[in-house]
């Protein structure tokens, strides 16, 4: 059966065309053929697990046990009878194995030692040095403003219990300057706390 253009904008508004559109410009949607759904379908269980994981990493439990598991790794552990990959030691977890893996193991010469995971990513000069490169000192202070926050974060934390910042900011000069009198931690708390 043939369909006339008098039955064509309702065929077309019945596929789910754009109905706003003049009568040349309409669109007909296509039908879900071919691999587009077998990939969804193989895709879908994969998404799901990677959203309950994000879940489950994002909570205080799951970074707790992240935390526990790169500590075990680092330390030498095996996860299925595998070791992660750089680290050096073997035999099993130990403590002393963690600094090890990170920075590297010191050799004599061109023969042994290791480069340390920090070392294989560029972020120290490896085989035992924890001097950083430019790499890791950009890395390490993009760590250090994320962990303590920005401007903005000061402000509301000055907003809430402003003598708790001066006292914090006095008992700081102290420390970096230990014959430092109290006045010049005031002076100084006072000079860092002005608007």
């Amino acid at each position: 059966m043939t369909i006339s253009r008098g039955q064509m904008p309702r065929q077309l508004y019945l596929g789910g065309g754009i109905t706003q559109l003049p009568m040349n410009q309409m669109i007909v949607p296509r039908g879900q053929y071919g691999l587009g759904s077998l990939v969804k379908s193989v895709t879908k269980p994969i998404k799901k697990a990677f959203k309950a994981f994000g879940d489950f990493a994002s909570s205080d439990i799951g970074k707790i046990a992240l935390l526990a598991a790169a500590g075990y790794g680092l330390g030498g552990g095996t996860f299925f009878g595998k070791t992660l990959p750089g680290i050096s030691t073997s035999g099993g977890f130990s403590f002393k194995n963690i600094i090890p893996n990170l920075v590297g193991a010191a050799g004599s010469g061109e023969f042994g030692g290791s480069q340390g995971i920090l070392g294989n990513l560029g972020l120290t000069k490896g085989f035992g040095s924890i001097k950083p490169t430019m790499l890791g000192l950009s890395t390490g202070a993009s760590v250090l403003a994320g962990l303590f926050g920005g401007p903005e974060e000061a402000k509301t934390a000055f907003s809430r219990d402003p003598e708790g910042v001066r006292n914090y900011l006095m008992q700081y000069f102290k420390n970096l300057n230990k014959d430092a009198t109290d006045e010049e931690a005031r002076a100084f708390a006072e000079s860092q706390t002005r608007e």
